[in-house]
């Protein structure tokens, strides 16, 4: 009888531990793997090995992911409600799973591109292309559920290519940050969150990998590691990466045309920056904005990288920034009972937060001023005045960061020092034309006009000091201003100061 007993409470046990639900809830298991994706990591090396799924998506009913790990089993982040994951969002082990869905007609993701599509819209999301974008602006949105890079409308936010570069689990972990760099055209730089690395992809769609861009040489946890958003410095064209763990933790990392790394463009701590995810060039202000979502701030630093101040403080876990048309900034909140979008104008005045979705990472105002959003459910749409939820552009992906990106052919352009030299040339061939015509009116009088280009030189050499003086005392004042000078601003102006000399003698000539 007691052996009879023992066994009944073993089988008890057992049976009860076979159930259980994890230890954790929802929004502690997403915060951990958010902060730190080592968990997620963890959580699908013990999926692999027990052959379980890394994720499972239900259209219109679940979307899981393996998250963390209790016991040796791979917890799973159940999200019942896309647009707001942790509204009803549960945890459970796939057992749970598995007994309470019917998967028969789910997109099964075992790992490494290995998927079993049951889902009623099968094969690869590449095949289900829309209308593509008729400006050519596009946006790019990485997701970490298959590693691969969306392509969504700038204007109207819909769908074009769930993936526009492919799933690629060789050089894609936790792709975060996709973007091109100061051109918004050609190859496309993407952030690896566990990878440590900055991919380089082909763009145009179905990008073919480059090489490693940044570090130099490969992964190198001394520089880069877990790395989230990215941005090219206006002035110097650098790429600046933000680290938030590793010996060059709290800092934002700049690298070269060449990958080379440069130094930290934000010194590791500076402002008391703890836990950086974006970093955005601030057009209204010239200066550059930090998220952190550690010591819960938008840090606000100049172009050198020298800290001025916090913008906004006390968001808990800001993640991408982004600026709208107007000047005004927009953020995207992860996690807390106050997650959502934030507008904010230029001094850090909040001006607007909507939270008809939550669990916020990416953020983008669209050309028809509605917002775009992602988090761990998908991709959403937001009346741009209102906040109300508008629509649902792609379920049951893990979406990251949005950043615009241009598909027009590289047509030849005139860049701000072409215009200029332009402009000036024209305005010498115009002067020495009107010269010629004076000088012809002159001749009713006189019977005599010179040939040749007008110069003299005495008048042009006190016209190029004048030129050359002026022109130093713009570029000490653009200097003092941002910081820096750029190499094509020292080309284009010492292009341009002889023409602009020239210009300024025969203005001189005339009025002699």
């Amino acid at each position: 009888m007691k052996k009879l007993l023992s066994l009944l409470v073993l089988f008890t046990m057992l049976y009860t531990g076979l159930d259980a639900q994890p230890s954790q809830d929802y929004s502690t298991v997403a915060e951990l793997a958010e902060s730190d994706f080592t968990f997620e990591m963890n959580a699908r090396q013990a999926a692999s090995a027990q052959n379980k799924p890394w994720s499972v998506f239900l259209p219109g009913q679940m979307f899981a992911e393996a998250k963390a790990l209790e016991n040796g089993q791979p917890v799973y982040t159940v999200v019942t409600n896309f647009a707001n994951p942790a509204n009803g969002g549960a945890t459970m082990f796939y057992n749970d799973i598995n007994n309470n869905y019917d998967l028969s007609k789910a997109k099964i993701n075992y790992g490494n591109g290995n998927v079993i599509d049951n889902t009623e819209k099968k094969g690869s999301s590449s095949t289900n292309k829309t209308t593509p974008a008729p400006t050519g602006r596009i946006l790019l949105i990485p997701e970490s559920t298959n590693d691969a890079v969306m392509a969504f409308d700038a204007v109207t936010g819909d769908l074009i290519d769930a993936s526009y570069i492919l799933p690629d689990a060789t050089n894609f972990s936790t792709p975060i940050c996709a973007q091109p760099d100061l051109s918004y055209m050609g190859d496309i730089y993407t952030t690896d969150q566990l990878d440590d690395l900055v991919q380089l992809h082909t763009g145009g769609g179905g990008g073919t990998f480059i090489n490693t861009f940044a570090p130099a040489g490969g992964v190198n946890t001394a520089i880069l590691d877990n790395i989230r958003g990215a941005d090219f410095h206006p002035t110097t064209g650098n790429l600046l990466v933000t680290v938030s763990a590793g010996a060059n933790a709290d800092a934002v990392a700049e690298f070269d045309a060449g990958g080379n790394y440069l130094g930290n463009f934000v010194a590791n701590g500076s402002g008391g920056i703890d836990g950086p995810w974006d970093a955005m060039h601030y057009e209204a202000k010239g200066t550059y904005l930090v998220s952190a979502s550690t010591s819960d701030a938008i840090h606000e630093y100049d172009l050198t990288g020298a800290y001025l101040g916090d913008l906004v403080s006390g968001p808990a876990f800001p993640e991408q920034i982004n600026e709208k048309l107007n000047g005004d900034f927009l953020y995207a909140q992860f996690s807390g009972a106050t997650s959502g979008v934030y507008i904010h104008n230029s001094t850090g005045t909040q001006l607007s937060f909507f939270n008809a979705v939550t669990g916020n990472r990416g953020v983008y105002e669209l050309g028809n001023g509605n917002i775009l959003t992602t988090n761990g459910g998908g991709v959403f749409e937001l009346d741009g005045t209102t906040g109300a939820l508008l629509d649902t552009k792609i379920s049951g992906v893990s979406a990251r960061f949005i950043h615009e990106y241009s598909e027009q052919p590289s047509i030849p352009t005139v860049s701000e020092w072409g215009l200029i030299l332009l402009a000036l040339l024209l305005l010498s061939v115009a002067g020495v034309v009107l010269g010629r015509v004076r000088a012809y009116q002159f001749a009713g009088y006189n019977g005599t006009v010179t040939s040749g280009i007008p110069f003299n030189r005495s008048l042009y050499i006190s016209s190029f000091i004048g030129a050359l003086v002026v022109a130093l005392l713009i570029g000490g004042f653009s200097f003092w201003l941002y910081g820096t000078i750029t190499t094509i601003d020292l080309i284009g102006s010492m292009i341009a100061l002889p023409i602009a000399a020239y210009l300024i003698h025969l203005i001189g000539g005339y009025k002699q």
